[in-house]
């Protein structure tokens, strides 16, 4: 059952987000510690999709490896470390809980709503080093990345309190706009 009427759960959610700037605030990652991620890579021989590396399980295994080079704070890390007393659950398990109903309801479409916001004042509020692993394919022109991140991050306002090539950010967003496949960005 698809429909273009915004779903009741998550029109709740945003109206939660927009009415609660506490929340909001305690979004965006600390200071020197975003990490901006979208894609992955397939291993050499790949048949299946459980040999596919999505870039959020590379920057974890990076992390487990050497804590102190990786200190960046993924969007999911930092959604789940603070639990929302309304939602009863960490931001990050209401999210996930609410894409998933979303599918059940046959409206899993709607869920990019909720995580091109979370991800939209995640890097909004970026301050100083920002590190990147952008692994395109096919779909980059439907990631996240491509829909939020990338414009937030090019905004003025944005790019005067950051350290991250604007360069690499525009020569992407061309290329995406073109209907091509940019180069991967990895700054670690």
């Amino acid at each position: 059952m698809a429909t273009s009427k915004m779903d009741p759960e998550l029109t709740e959610t945003m109206k939660f987000l927009a009415q609660h700037p506490q929340v909001r605030m305690r979004i965006p990652a600390p200071r020197d510690k975003t990490v901006v991620y979208s894609g992955g890579l397939y291993s050499p021989g790949a048949a299946t999709v459980t040999q596919y590396h999505a870039a959020w399980r590379l920057l974890a295994q990076a992390k487990a490896r050497d804590p102190m080079q990786f200190d960046y704070i993924t969007l999911e890390e930092r959604l789940r470390q603070f639990h929302v007393v309304a939602f009863g659950e960490s931001l990050f398990d209401h999210a996930t809980r609410l894409s998933t109903a979303l599918e059940q309801r046959g409206v899993g479409t709607q869920a990019m709503f909720l995580w091109r916001a979370l991800s939209g004042i995640y890097v909004q509020g970026a301050q100083g080093k920002v590190r990147a692993m952008i692994l395109p394919g096919d779909r980059i022109g439907q990631s996240v990345f491509n829909l939020t991140e990338v414009k937030v991050l090019l905004r003025e306002d944005v790019l005067r309190k950051i350290s991250l090539d604007p360069a690499a950010l525009r020569d992407f967003r061309v290329t995406v706009q073109a209907g091509l496949v940019p180069a991967p960005i990895v700054v670690m």
